[in-house]
């Protein structure tokens, strides 16, 4: 991919739901194919006629990428309790599956949108999931799918889907609901069985179809599927292969794939993959053939993998010495014994990350302390800056003086080329005997540590 197509994730989406298909203009030929081309329309039209909503607010967006990103594709506020609005384009898109909702209300309703949609709904108060349905025959039975979900057994929502795949062969409704489908579906218990199911696993679509990344329960399908087998290096390694088989690395779907395993792997952070980020990142993510992340992202993803190479998992952490704002003298190793858990932290006051990291893990940690009252828990930080000036008062303004807050004394600060912390933040989860356990900040995975090893004890 040449460097002209290193663009955001968020922007690559943009591009691609309102692109248009240009073409040379062919002469034509007869009457019936100018007309034909006349009549061709592209994007969509959704009119939607409102009762009792004056200055109520409508958002019209889809959800797309690997954390399940919320992009606002139109927005209107009513200004009439009697008011008919319209959410259109008239570019070619890509059929996916859009949401409407009120904004301040939780609800939402979903829409099949694909191109040369038109839609008309009718909307008499704040209960978006009353919303009616008076042209297009599809969302009309899709809304009555969703009101059926809350009240069906799972063999007549299965038998609904059933029948809708077979009555709209060709739209994004057809792709949601085999998805839905291989949700559903029972899975082998056997181990050998297991592994044959998940071998076969993404038999049932086109891995690149274009429409993939727009379909919401594209994460639930990802979650089954990864879940198969029990999550661990060897299971997880063999998954990535199957999955990134056959993928064209030049497609959005290489890139929406790629996102999603780096996000998973960081979810699952406790399970200890590091083996599989190592292998991953340089089968599928430093490969310059298949350059699918931005110059950003990629020296973030580099950056972990130096420090994972440096210092992985289970190595013992380097040693050195510190001093607190009094002067008085800290060596790492002497911290680290008299605690269960260590989670040290390498900032600066200025950096911007910093200042918004450091208050929510002060939040998580102090909920884990009041959780775990018979354990020990610190929070060491190291100033990693050579300007001392505002390090006090950070400290104090963000309320963190329970931590022991250290700075380095080596003016050559080579504890930076040790743990590879030229950049701020960084953060190393450390036990009692000085083992790293982990090199980020992941509250989910670091409760989930605390949980299995504190109740061995």
């Amino acid at each position: 991919m040449t460097s002209n197509k290193k663009k955001n994730f968020t922007l690559l989406l943009l591009l691609t739901l309102c692109s248009v298909a240009f073409s040379q203009v062919k002469k034509i030929t007869s009457l019936q194919s100018a007309e034909s081309s006349k009549n061709a329309q592209n994007g969509y039209v959704i009119n939607i006629v409102t009762k009792n909503l004056a200055n109520e607010k409508i958002l019209f967006y889809i959800v797309y990428g690997p954390m399940k990103q919320k992009m606002t594709i139109d927005s209107l506020t009513l200004k009439s309790n009697n008011q008919k609005i319209v959410f259109k384009s008239d570019k070619k898109i890509i059929g996916a599956i859009y949401y409407l909702q009120i904004v301040k209300e939780d609800k939402t309703i979903a829409l099949v949108v694909n191109n040369n949609s038109k839609i008309n709904l009718e909307l008499e108060n704040k209960n978006i999931e009353s919303i009616k349905c008076t042209l297009s025959e599809e969302n009309k039975e899709f809304i009555n799918y969703q009101n059926q979900e809350k009240k069906a057994d799972n063999a007549s929502l299965l038998a609904t889907r059933n029948i809708l795949l077979k009555k709209y062969p060709n739209s994004v409704l057809n792709l949601f609901f085999k998805i839905e489908n291989k949700i559903a579906e029972t899975q082998p218990q056997a181990l050998e069985e297991k592994i044959k199911y998940r071998n076969s696993f993404f038999n049932f679509f086109d891995k690149q179809d274009k429409r993939i990344y727009l379909i919401p329960n594209i994460y639930k399908l990802l979650y089954s599927y990864i879940t198969i087998l029990p999550i661990n290096n060897e299971n997880y390694t063999e998954n990535i292969d199957l999955l990134f088989k056959g993928l064209n690395c030049s497609t959005q779907n290489y890139t929406f794939y790629t996102k999603w395993v780096l996000s998973n792997l960081t979810f699952y952070e406790s399970k200890n993959l590091e083996k599989t980020y190592t292998y991953f990142y340089k089968k599928y993510v430093d490969d310059v053939k298949c350059d699918v992340l931005t110059n950003a992202e990629k020296n973030i993803e580099k950056n972990k993998y130096i420090t994972s190479t440096k210092l992985p998992n289970g190595s013992n952490v380097p040693d050195f010495s510190l001093v607190d704002s009094k002067l008085t003298e800290y060596k790492l190793s002497d911290i680290y014994p008299q605690n269960d858990y260590t989670f040290l932290i390498f900032f600066s006051p200025s950096c911007h990350h910093c200042q918004e990291t450091l208050p929510k893990v002060k939040g998580i940690f102090d909920q884990l302390i009041t959780f775990y009252p018979t354990h020990k828990i610190k929070v060491v930080t190291v100033l990693n800056d050579l300007e001392e000036n505002l390090w006090e008062k950070f400290i104090t303004d963000n309320k963190l003086e329970s931590w022991l807050n250290l700075k380095n004394i080596d003016p050559k600060k080579k504890y930076q080329e040790d743990f590879n912390t030229y950049s701020n933040p960084n953060f190393f989860l450390i036990d009692a005997t000085g083992k790293i356990i982990m090199k980020t900040y992941n509250p989910y995975a670091i409760a989930e540590i605390f949980k299995l090893n504190f109740k061995k004890k």
